[in-house]
């Protein structure tokens, strides 16, 4: 039997991962009972940042957060793992396939695992879809994490997809382990990678709330029978939505602006006076400087329009 990497022994001594038993997706430990199976998952029930969440397009953010920097691989081999709740790829290549950019600035977190979710975790305006594909990284030497959530919809072929088909017929049972070869993780990247970014937590427990979420807006296809062959083994198991509170959820669409969700409205570009001036605050500025933004911008449309009536003829 193939020994499992060395993350998901860590993160299962610390609390994380798939390794603790006693928690299900139905019933008496189902999650809505996660938080009091044990003192060590309670944050599934009194977290303030937990995940997944319902994405609502028209309540999200639009802000200028820098294009996402894949460096995955394209012919990755690894292992199939059925961690008795779900199935699970560890690459053998994970040292030089890391994501960067974005949120994430220039540091460099390197995929750890991938699993799936049937149906999806996140919703995108109230909407499930039947399989959500979850790149887990982390940082070296931390642990926090980062998640890069891909939805797919029945559609055309996927080849991504089709790398599991023959090895999950050998690990229908937990614990089977099965290797594979010939992944390309990068097919499942979107040309233009769009994006939702929020603070979360892992959805399964100890539901850790040092995640950052990166939610791609464009799906990718699968056909049914694909999404059959994983969802006969695992028909159901995601974690409900959780409250967003007080969280910011923030799209940013790279490169086409048409790539904007359909909500979104850009208003035409206004010139101020010269005497004025915006300072436009740091992506990381807290609230109290978006709302001086905000009015300074107000300002200079009063001002701009009290210009135009002093030079308008009598």
């Amino acid at each position: 039997m193939q020994t499992r990497s060395s993350w998901e022994h860590e993160e299962g001594e610390d609390g994380h991962g798939w390794d603790h038993a006693g928690w299900s997706y139905d019933g008496p430990t189902g999650p809505q009972y996660w938080g009091t199976l044990t003192p060590d998952y309670a944050q599934c029930s009194s977290g303030g940042r937990q995940s997944p969440i319902d994405i609502i397009e028209f309540r999200t953010s639009r802000r200028f957060l820098g294009d996402l920097k894949f460096t995955y691989p394209t012919n990755a081999s690894g292992t199939l793992w059925n961690n008795g709740h779900t199935i699970e790829f560890h690459s053998e290549t994970n040292l030089w396939s890391h994501i960067s950019g974005g949120p994430l600035y220039e540091d460099q977190y390197h995929i750890v695992s991938m699993h799936l979710h049937a149906p999806s975790e996140h919703q995108l305006n109230g909407k499930y879809y039947p399989l959500e594909l979850h790149i887990v990284h982390q940082a070296r030497g931390t642990m926090d994490l980062v998640v890069v959530a891909v939805f797919f919809e029945e559609g055309p072929y996927s080849e991504f997809l089709a790398e599991y088909e023959y090895p999950i017929h050998d690990i229908e049972t937990p614990d089977a382990h099965s290797p594979v070869g010939g992944i390309d993780v990068m097919s499942v990247i979107p040309r233009n990678a769009s994006y939702y970014y929020y603070r979360g937590s892992l959805t399964i427990p100890d539901c850790d709330e040092r995640v950052t979420w990166l939610v791609l807006s464009h799906t990718m296809t699968a056909l049914p029978e694909q999404i059959q062959e994983f969802t006969k083994i695992y028909p159901h198991i995601n974690r409900p939505v959780q409250p967003l509170n007080s969280r910011v959820v923030y799209f940013h669409a790279e490169g086409d602006p048409s790539l904007l969700p359909p909500n979104f409205h850009i208003p035409a570009p206004v010139e101020c006076p010269p005497n004025v001036t915006i300072t436009v605050p740091e992506r990381d500025d807290p609230p109290e400087h978006h709302v001086l933004g905000i009015s300074l911008v107000f300002f200079c449309l009063i001002a701009l329009m009290v210009s135009l009536r002093a030079v308008r003829p009598k």
